[in-house]
């Protein structure tokens, strides 16, 4: 039993975060659309299918498609960012329902990025190990191309759990330090969740009704984009 302990607290800590953050942040659907719509976002309903088709580029999994609902936009100068709710389907039913962003990203290479990163006040340790490898784990909701990435400890950042990345890449031939840097944070915010492939790149929490911390990651996303 006591080989468990560090799951087991690692899971109370988990659940003791997102209540925290739910009990912090309780908005509505609608005051949450209000603060996107001070940071510049209006919606782009007819987007919708063209930004199926990136998510479905992104994704790149044959055995899933991808609906979008509720799609809004806001520029950054000369580029946009988008955020939507992402309908996860399979065999024409609905198993995923999440809220996400996407941002364009430069980066070294055009190939798939899988990361899952943690909030900086869950410690690492043996439990977020573990954790780490169980989301790397040979899921079919995974992209098709993607394999669990050996992260060497000189480069290993804090919040980073784990990677998923095509074969024989390394770290730093998919992202660059500055950007893994900036995305280290986005724990911090209630995004758990990073996908990048050619020049997008997906902020996802672990479900749609995790409030995020808009205050900080609005400018992350000003400095990745």
């Amino acid at each position: 039993m006591t080989e468990f302990m560090p799951f087991i607290a690692f899971g109370v800590a988990l659940a003791a975060y997102i209540a925290w953050l739910m009990l912090r942040d309780r908005t509505s659907n609608k005051a949450h659309a209000q603060k996107l719509a001070r940071l510049g976002f209006t919606p782009c309903p007819d987007e919708a299918e063209t930004l199926a088709e990136k998510v479905t580029r992104l994704e790149n999994n044959a055995g899933y498609n991808y609906i979008i609902k509720d799609p809004m936009r806001a520029s950054l100068g000369e580029k946009t960012v988008y955020f939507y709710t992402k309908s996860l389907r399979r065999y024409r039913k609905t198993v995923a329902e999440t809220s996400e962003f996407l941002v364009p990203l430069e980066r070294p290479s055009a190939g798939g990025l899988l990361m899952f990163i943690k909030p900086s006040n869950l410690p690492t340790g043996a439990a977020t190990k573990f954790i780490g490898a169980l989301a790397a784990g040979p899921w079919d909701a995974h992209p098709d191309d993607l394999v669990k990435l050996e992260v060497s400890i000189d480069i290993q950042a804090p919040n980073l759990l784990s990677v998923l990345a095509p074969a024989g890449a390394s770290l730093y031939d998919l992202v660059d330090a500055k950007t893994l840097a900036a995305m280290q944070q986005l724990g911090d915010c209630g995004i758990l969740i990073v996908m990048c492939r050619d020049s997008w790149c997906s902020l996802n929490g672990p479900s749609g009704r995790l409030p995020l911390n808009m205050e900080r990651l609005w400018p992350i996303i000003r400095q990745l984009a």
